[in-house]
């Protein structure tokens, strides 16, 4: 479990910059992406600084199209012993917390990814903190759906700008156990895995969107109170008019 002591901040370098902007301009928008291509620099840049401070091997060369054409990049590095890393990155404004959350696009979920490693980049502040990380069926294990255009909870201005998973950063693994071998899951037979991952998120899907439907269905009736109270008080000030 991470705790903040283990939250590793690093200086943005100029040359990581300028190889973010290059990396950026040639990939165009990723597929996933929930800021649809606006924080590619960033993801980029935190690429860039797992790449460096753990000597991992970037690589975006395997890759699969999806029905529309599109390009799937299942993970962005390699680490020391060959497991596949797709790192995830958030733009941030301030310092993160164990409170922050993390997020799966739920496009991406079928990556064919060993681990994630989540990261925070705050240009402005020239600073990218390594977070943490989770083998990827122990993410969707317990990780929450939300659901596109509803509210974050934890940030009650905050509207989920795609289908996506979320786990705390508190829940994830410390950067420092990677020099471990941590990694449980046998990774060779992708279609077994992507089975296990519909297995588990696929009821989750079910009862957010029943959750969903309850609160719309609690909004309809609450609407129609309202509406048919102003109707009543309507028609009796007319009554008394009338009289």
């Amino acid at each position: 479990m991470v705790d903040e002591k283990d939250i590793i901040e690093l200086d943005i370098k100029k040359e990581w910059i300028e190889e973010a902007e290059k990396n950026s301009e040639n990939m165009g928008v990723l597929k996933g992406s929930i800021t649809k291509g606006e924080g590619n620099i960033a993801a980029f840049i935190g690429e860039i600084a797992v790449s460096e401070y753990l000597k991992y091997k970037r690589t975006n060369i395997h890759l699969d199209k999806n029905d529309e054409d599109e390009n799937i990049f299942h993970y962005d590095m390699f680490d020391k012993k060959k497991r596949k890393v797709e790192v995830k990155t958030k733009r941030c404004t301030s310092v993160p917390l164990t409170e922050y959350a993390t997020s799966i696009c739920n496009d991406n979920i079928l990556q064919q990814c060993d681990y994630y490693l989540f990261t925070r980049v705050d240009i402005k502040r020239n600073k990218v903190w390594l977070l943490g990380w989770l083998e990827k069926i122990d993410y969707f294990k317990n990780a929450k759906f939300c659901i596109k255009n509803e509210k974050d909870p934890d940030r009650s201005n905050w509207l989920f700008k795609r289908d996506c998973w979320n786990r705390y950063i508190s829940e994830l693994n410390k950067i420092s156990d990677l020099k471990k071998d941590v990694i449980l899951s046998d990774h060779t037979d992708w279609d077994v895995i992507n089975e296990r991952i519909r297995e588990i998120t696929i009821p989750k899907k079910i009862e957010e969107m029943k959750k969903k439907d309850e609160r719309l269905q609690r909004d309809k009736d609450k609407h129609l109170a309202q509406l048919s109270k102003i109707e009543d008080d309507w028609f009796d000030e007319l009554a008394k008019k009338t009289n």
